[in-house]
């Protein structure tokens, strides 16, 4: 009866509890749209990181996924994939096409054009994030009204791994 018990622990249960563990650790997203060029392209898949927002901190150049109220649909809420330039306490500002936090110049060797449109100044408070897309001339972000500071609760992951397509397979290195 031992045995039995125990080859159906071994058999069903672990491979179920690894099973839950790893889609609450990890998940996968897909790129929509070429608001992060020319990091991301349109139909990229990337692996995230599900355990950061809720345990760490999200960081300067993160790349995060997180739920939107720009509507896609009347059922859903878009899902948006978007690298983090302040984070609570921080001062973000655009001024003739430039970004500055906490009025230091932001050096952003990722992205190919660097103006960047809008003119703004925001305080990032506590539990929020300000987001940019890399091609900031086609980004809805958090220098519109409808998707604005990012609430950390809303982001669903951070992006750690490329894995298609396979020829840019690369682990996404998101510091700034």
């Amino acid at each position: 009866m031992k045995k039995k018990a125990a080859l159906f622990i071994k058999d069903y249960v672990v491979p179920i509890l690894i099973a839950l563990v790893i889609v609450n650790i990890v998940g996968i997203s897909f790129v929509v749209g070429e608001s992060m060029q020319p990091t991301l392209e349109n139909r990229d898949v990337l692996v995230i990181d599900k355990i950061t927002p809720k345990f760490a901190s999200i960081d300067y150049g993160d790349i995060v996924i997180f739920k939107s109220s720009l509507e896609r649909n009347t059922f859903s809420n878009k899902i948006l994939v978007k690298r983090v330039i302040g984070i609570p306490g921080d001062i973000v500002e655009i001024r003739n096409g430039n970004v500055f936090v906490n009025n230091t110049f932001l050096e952003e060797e990722y992205i190919d054009n660097s103006f960047t449109a809008g003119e703004l100044i925001i305080y990032i408070p506590e539990n929020k994030v300000f987001v940019l897309g890399d091609n900031r001339n086609h980004s809805e972000d958090s220098r519109s009204s409808v998707i604005g500071l990012v609430d950390k609760k809303d982001i669903i992951g951070k992006a750690i791994l490329r894995v298609f397509p396979t020829t840019d397979f690369e682990l996404l290195n998101t510091t700034l």
